[in-house]
């Protein structure tokens, strides 16, 4: 039983990781596809600009890592959890607002460099980690909102609003050599395992398993506190999945940040 569950695990990690680099690969070329004005023009998705959005989902790869880091060195129980929709508005509020000081081509590298950076710290994580019961929240359960769902749910808003643009700035021609271009799942430090793309709960994969064996821009500070609305999820569903007890979570609210932690700043790597 206990090997089952530990190859189940694997091929979860293996599955998030393929997740994980797919999601950033087509929100990095979703965005080398749009011109360089519309990326920064304030308020095109809800009250935040493209690069809003990009600097808010920064934000969250750079909380997974502080996340990750206390896990790996045993220290799961300090990871501090949102609360409530006010607590992930701050965060939103605060993370933003810093992100508009920064030009959009670092804003493009650090999110690569970033993910990068978030992929090799899961892989190295110890298999029981990932779904350790002494967890207020299991990685298994909170990881896909941080590490795919998230980020496709943004990229889909800016799909979606790019192509009820005008023709005439749908036209506009970036500026060559503007953005860096995404990564292939086989190329350098995105590069994933190979294995089957099995993202659900690894629960539910050894189940199947068994059956199978036994038959900056014009914006304020407070326009910086409002995710695109869309985006916007229950706290229960967004913090552990499909998998989570709403009583696990202690509130039903939406949260603009979803499954997204802050670490305290004296545990913080």
């Amino acid at each position: 039983m206990a090997a089952r569950r530990s190859a189940a695990l694997t091929r979860w990690r293996r599955g998030a990781v393929r997740r994980m680099v797919a999601s950033r690969e087509a929100m990095l070329t979703l965005v080398a596809r749009l011109p360089e004005a519309e990326v920064l023009r304030p308020r095109t998705i809800d009250r935040w600009s493209v690069k809003d959005v990009l600097v808010h989902l920064l934000s969250c790869d750079e909380e997974t890592l502080r996340r990750f880091r206390l896990l790996a060195r045993g220290q799961g129980d300090r990871i501090y959890w949102f609360e409530s929709m006010a607590d992930a508005d701050r965060f939103n509020a605060r993370s933003v607002a810093r992100g508009r000081r920064l030009g959009l081509r670092t804003v493009l590298r650090r999110l690569e460099r970033a993910r990068a950076d978030m992929i090799a710290r899961f892989q190295r994580l110890p298999t029981a980690a990932l779904d350790d019961p002494s967890h207020a929240y299991p990685v298994v359960d909170w990881l896909p909102a941080p590490g795919w769902s998230h980020e496709r749910d943004h990229a889909s808003e800016i799909r979606t609003w790019w192509r009820t643009q005008r023709p005439g700035r749908r036209r506009a021609r970036r500026a060559p050599g503007r953005y860096p271009r995404a990564r292939s799942p086989g190329q350098g430090a995105f590069r994933a395992s190979a294995g089957p793309d099995d993202c659900r709960h690894p629960a539910a994969a050894e189940a199947d398993h068994d059956r199978q064996a036994h038959p900056g821009h014009g914006h304020s500070r407070a326009e910086a506190r409002r995710a695109p609305s869309a985006i916007e999820r229950n706290l229960a569903q967004a913090i552990s999945g499909s998998t989570c007890k709403v009583e696990r979570a202690n509130v039903a609210k939406p949260q603009s940040v979803p499954a997204m932690t802050r670490s305290r700043p004296t545990t913080s790597a």
